[in-house]
C-alpha cells in the first residue's frame, strides 16, 4: 500500500473511532438516557391514540384535512396544485403539508396510517427538540419537566391522528427558536451562519403555513435585547428575510402564472383578515358569514374567484379597521380569549364536532375535562414563572416570553381559535417547567434555613 495511502486509513480509522467514542460518551450522559425516556413515552402515547382513534378525511367530514390528504394524493401521481372540489389551480392552503404528505404519499400510496405515524415520530421529535431548548435556556430538570409535560400533554397527543398541518408546523418552528437562540450564543458578525439557517426555516414555516413569518420579529427582539446591538440584531433579521423571500418567491411565481394575482403565500389571507375585522366579527371565525363573503366576491369554483375574494377581504378589512376603531379594541379582547379559551379542540376535530363520534361517553366525559384543566395548569404554572422571571433576573424565559407576545398579537390582527395556540404549547410547557422547578427550589432553600442546627452543643 502506497504511504500516502496508508496514512490516509489511518486518519480515517482515528476520525471513525473518535467519532464512536464520542456517540458512546453521548449516549452514555444522562442527559440523553432522560431524552429517550421523554422521547419513547411520547412515542407511545400518541401510537396508542392512533390505534385508537377513527380518523378518516374521506369519511364525509369537510375540513382542512380533507384537502391536506387529497392534494397530497394528487401530488404524489403527478398531478398539479388544483383544487379537488373545482379543479382550479388554488392558493387557498399553503403547499408545505400537501407537498410533505406527497413525499410520504409517494413512499407509500396515500396511506393514512403513514401519515399519522409521521406525526407521531414529529410530536416526538418536538419534544427531544424542546428539550435541548431547555438545556439551553434554563437548566436539566427544566428541561426534562418541560419536554416530560409536552410528551404527555393530552391536547398535543390527539392532534397526532389529524392530518392536519400543527404538528409538522410544530416541529420546524421548534427548530427556527434552536436557530435564534444559537445566532445569539455566537459573537461573530454572521453568527456562524445560523441567522441564515433561521430565514430557510422561516421560508420553510411560510410555506407549511403563513404564521411561520412571526419568527422574524421574535429573532429581531431576542437578537436585539440579549446584546444590546440593535443594528446587527437588524442586519441579522434582515439577512434571515432575504432567504426566507427567496424561499417563497418560486411558489409566488407559480401563483402568479397560475392565478394572475400577485400571491406569496396564500390567496385565503384577505378573506381570514376579514374574518376578524368586519361588522358582526366576533373574534374567531363566523363559518356562515365567511360563506356569505365568498359567495359574494368569488365564488371559490369560478376562475379568479378565490383571487377576487381574498382582495375584497383585505380592502374592507382595512376599512372597517380605520372606521371602527372602538370596535377593533373590543375584538383584540375576544381574539385573545378564543385563542386561549380552551384546549379540546383537538378531541373535537377528531370527532368531527360530534358528527362522526367514535370515543365512548365515559372516556370522553374523562379526556375533555383532563385535556382542560392539564392546560389551564401549564398556562398558570407558565405564568406564575414571570414572577420568578422579576426576581431571579436571568435570561432564560426572555426566548419563550418574546414568542408568547409576538404570536398572540400576530393573532390579534386576523383572528383567534383554539387551534391557533398548538404551535406555542412547547414553550409555555417549558416556562411552566422552569416554574416548577424553581419554586421547589425555593421551598427547599427556605426549608434548610428553617432547619435547626444538627451540630452538637460543646460541653
Amino acid at each position: 500500500m502506497p504511504q500516502g495511502e496508508s496514512l490516509r486509513a489511518r486518519v480515517a480509522a482515528w476520525r471513525w473511532q473518535a467519532g464512536l467514542n464520542r456517540w458512546a460518551g453521548l449516549l452514555a450522559s444522562e442527559d440523553v438516557l432522560w431524552l429517550v425516556g421523554i422521547v419513547a413515552l411520547a412515542v407511545l402515547l400518541r401510537a396508542v391514540w392512533v390505534s385508537y382513534a377513527v380518523v378518516d378525511p374521506l369519511d364525509g367530514r369537510f375540513d382542512d384535512s380533507v384537502f391536506y390528504h387529497n392534494m397530497g394524493a394528487m401530488l404524489a401521481r403527478g398531478e398539479g396544485y388544483n383544487n379537488p372540489w373545482s379543479g382550479l389551480p388554488t392558493a387557498a392552503w399553503p403547499p408545505g403539508y400537501p407537498f410533505f404528505l406527497a413525499g410520504l404519499y409517494s413512499l407509500f400510496e396515500p396511506n393514512l396510517l403513514a401519515a399519522k405515524l409521521a406525526n407521531v415520530f414529529l410530536g416526538a421529535a418536538t419534544c427531544a427538540l424542546l428539550y435541548l431548548l431547555g438545556l439551553h435556556l434554563f437548566d436539566r430538570w427544566s428541561a426534562r419537566l418541560g419536554a416530560a409535560l409536552l410528551a404527555v400533554f393530552p391536547g398535543q397527543v390527539v392532534f397526532a391522528s389529524l392530518l392536519w398541518s400543527e404538528t409538522l408546523f410544530t416541529f420546524v418552528f421548534l427548530l427556527g427558536l434552536l436557530c435564534i437562540l444559537f445566532a445569539a450564543r455566537k459573537p461573530s458578525a454572521l453568527g456562524h451562519g445560523w441567522p441564515l439557517a433561521a430565514g430557510l426555516l422561516f421560508g420553510v414555516l411560510a410555506l407549511i403555513r403563513g404564521q411561520g413569518l412571526l419568527l422574524l420579529p421574535i429573532a429581531f427582539l431576542f437578537w436585539g435585547l440579549t446584546s444590546g446591538r440593535w443594528l446587527r440584531a437588524f442586519r441579522w433579521t434582515a439577512a434571515a428575510a432575504v432567504i426566507a423571500v427567496a424561499l417563497l418567491i418560486p411558489w409566488g411565481v407559480r401563483n402568479y402564472l397560475a392565478l394572475d394575482s400577485i400571491v406569496l403565500i396564500s390567496s385565503s389571507t384577505g378573506g381570514n383578515f376579514w374574518m376578524g375585522h368586519h361588522e358582526g366579527a366576533t373574534g374567531r371565525s363566523v363559518f356562515p358569514d365567511g360563506v356569505a363573503f365568498a359567495s359574494e366576491h368569488g365564488p371559490m369554483d369560478r376562475p379568479g374567484g378565490e383571487v377576487d375574494i381574498n382582495q375584497a377581504g383585505l380592502r374592507e378589512g382595512l376599512k372597517f379597521m380605520v372606521t371602527h376603531p372602538l370596535d377593533e379594541l373590543r375584538l383584540a379582547g375576544l381574539k385573545i380569549r378564543w385563542l386561549y379559551g380552551h384546549d379540546v379542540v383537538g378531541l373535537n376535530l377528531n370527532e368531527d364536532f360530534g358528527f362522526r363520534a367514535f370515543m365512548n361517553d365515559t372516556l370522553r366525559a374523562v379526556l375533555r375535562p383532563l385535556s382542560n384543566v392539564f392546560f389551564a395548569a401549564v398556562l398558570a404554572a407558565a405564568g406564575f414563572s414571570l414572577l420568578h422571571w422579576l426576581r431571579e433576573k436571568v435570561t432564560g424565559p426572555l426566548l419563550p416570553v418574546l414568542t408568547i407576545a409576538v404570536w398572540t398579537i400576530g393573532h390579534v390582527a386576523f383572528f383567534g381559535e383554539p387551534r391557533f395556540h398548538f404551535p406555542i404549547m412547547p414553550v409555555f410547557c417549558l416556562l411552566a417547567g422552569w416554574a416548577v422547578v424553581s419554586t421547589l427550589a425555593a421551598i427547599r432553600a427556605f426549608a434548610l434555613q428553617r432547619a435547626p442546627s444538627s451540630t452538637p452543643s460543646q460541653g
